[in-house]
């Protein structure tokens, strides 16, 4: 997210951790980890907030274990939001800033974010505080929304209902005719054509034949290909149809391609949300178990691009699990 505008101060930081996180967080610690040349944005790390005699701990195994994975992480912000002005925190966050050699740049507080915004004030003992912008009129939200797509959603359990499956008389037929399905010889081009901006929701035709393309191994690596073309929100669309519309196992592999393209747009929320729908879905699915591990790091967007990119060029990419057994 390089090109988005930069914050221009702690009003601004608060209005963007809907947009940065893809949710409106309750109860939470958002610390914006920073880093590189002009202080830009590395990750952004969302945790729920505990109780006082367990913040110490919490604290700083969330701030070691993000900078033992991100060592070029130089400095943080930090946002808390609760009903109850947490100094507790926000000492604590400080204090293992301090530990670690991080330059803790603002720590301010806010009761709530809402979609009409709300108020904000420093944790230390001064004056500082003023009204939070609506998030979605923001320039980083607006700009964010044109490059990403990201829609915001009311929560995390909303954010989670993206990929909640459809319901499960429909699943249940559809594992039916996917179980006496052989993958369409076609499936690279039913994929193209699914994924075009214009090709708007997909029918029963569709999903069975994508449902079964998907586990070929010449299909799925077209779909990585379109995760990284001009067409990746619009084939971003199809994953998470898929990852709704398909049973399991049938469903691990939209769900893993969900978390691609959610991984190479920055929303490490939706990217958790979808690995978890795909070890579900096929516990054994080879791709997804990866994607755990790149999630658990917190790979950025650039640096998976890059590994897609070498493994695209070396044909050494990851090979899809086999076909999911019949039901017998």
């Amino acid at each position: 997210m390089n090109t988005l505008p930069r914050l221009s101060g702690p009003a601004e930081l608060v209005a963007a951790v809907p947009t940065m996180l893809g949710f409106y967080p309750h109860e939470s610690l958002v610390v914006v980890f920073t880093g590189g040349t002009g202080g830009q944005v590395i990750l952004t790390a969302r945790i729920d907030l505990v109780p006082p005699d367990r913040v110490d701990a919490q604290v700083r195994s969330f701030l070691g274990d993000v900078l033992a994975r991100t060592p070029e992480i130089t400095g943080i912000a930090t946002v808390i939001i609760s009903m109850e002005k947490r100094h507790d925190v926000a000492g604590a966050v400080e204090l293992e800033a301090t530990n670690l050699g991080l330059n803790a740049r603002s720590t301010v507080w806010t009761p709530q974010i809402t979609a009409g915004g709300g108020r904000w004030e420093c944790c230390e003992p001064c004056p500082c505080g003023g009204e939070v912008p609506p998030p979605a009129s923001t320039p980083f939200a607006l700009a964010s929304t044109v490059e990403t797509g990201r829609v915001i959603a009311a929560d995390r359990a909303a954010l989670a209902q993206l990929a909640d499956p459809v319901n499960w008389p429909t699943l249940a037929r559809r594992r039916r005719l996917l179980d006496l399905t052989a993958v369409p010889a076609d499936g690279p081009a039913l994929l193209t054509a699914a994924a075009r901006a214009s090709a708007g929701p997909l029918d029963e035709d569709q999903i069975l034949a994508l449902g079964a393309a998907l586990t070929g191994e010449d299909t799925l690596t077209a779909a990585l290909t379109h995760c990284l073309g001009k067409n990746a929100l619009a084939a971003e669309a199809v994953w998470l149809q898929l990852t709704r519309e398909l049973p399991d196992p049938y469903a691990a592999h939209p769900a893993a391609l969900l978390t691609i393209a959610a991984l190479l747009r920055g929303d490490g929320a939706l990217a958790n949300i979808a690995v978890d729908r795909a070890l579900s879905a096929d516990p054994a699915h080879r791709l997804a178990q990866l994607l755990r591990r790149l999630v658990a790091v917190g790979i950025r967007p650039d640096a998976l691009r890059e590994l897609l990119d070498d493994a695209r060029t070396a044909q050494l990419d990851t090979p899809p699990p086999a076909r999911p057994r019949r039901i017998r």
